[in-house]
């Protein structure tokens, strides 16, 4: 963990799951205005009209009048955030609160140990929006922005844990472990 510097800007986590769910509504009510726009007849003019005769009489339907307009919509939008964990003071009691940083560490804390990259997932399903914590894969870049944003007490105890466990992961004795077994299983 690293201290947050105030030069980025700060925001509650609940700012960026509102701007998704605004994305996710606005995108949904686009698609459903595109498909209102289109006319059955523009876009069947290719196929041709039915002709058929009941006896006497010879009948020509359109072949717009078989076409729907059907409107297509989002089922879910997902929006994945990578960034680091930070600790820093917070309030009049100065109680430390870990914060979900996108903004990198500085040179020399990545020297000593560098730290692990983690992903916030934002996911919007028709009205709810869910927000996890995961460690981001291996091919992830971090990011170059300097936002910070604030959890909630859930969120900071998931932070919590997956900063801890790739740590651990990543320490030298654990790394040290690994280089001895891949030696082991070469002889």
């Amino acid at each position: 963990m690293r201290k947050a510097k105030h030069d980025g800007a700060t925001h509650h986590v609940g700012l960026l799951s509102d701007a998704t769910q605004a994305a996710y509504d606005d995108a949904n009510r686009s698609l459903q205005d595109l498909a209102l726009q289109c006319q059955p007849a523009i876009r069947c003019a290719s196929a041709p009209d039915i002709q058929y005769s009941d006896g006497s009489v010879a009948v020509v339907i359109p072949a717009a009048s078989f076409h729907r307009n059907y409107a297509l919509c989002l089922h879910t939008l997902e929006l994945t955030v990578y960034g680091y964990c930070v600790s820093r003071k917070a309030g009049w009691e100065r109680r430390i609160e870990l914060d979900f940083s996108m903004r990198r560490p500085p040179w020399w804390r990545r020297m000593l140990r560098r730290p692990p990259l983690l992903a916030l997932d934002v996911q919007v399903l028709h009205e709810s929006v869910r927000l996890r914590i995961r460690p981001a894969p291996a091919d992830a870049m971090a990011p170059r922005s300097r936002y910070v944003f604030q959890l909630n007490a859930a969120l900071q105890n998931e932070l919590e844990t997956h900063h801890t466990t790739q740590l651990a992961a990543r320490s030298v004795p654990s790394r040290l472990r690994a280089w001895m077994s891949s030696f082991r299983q070469k002889q």
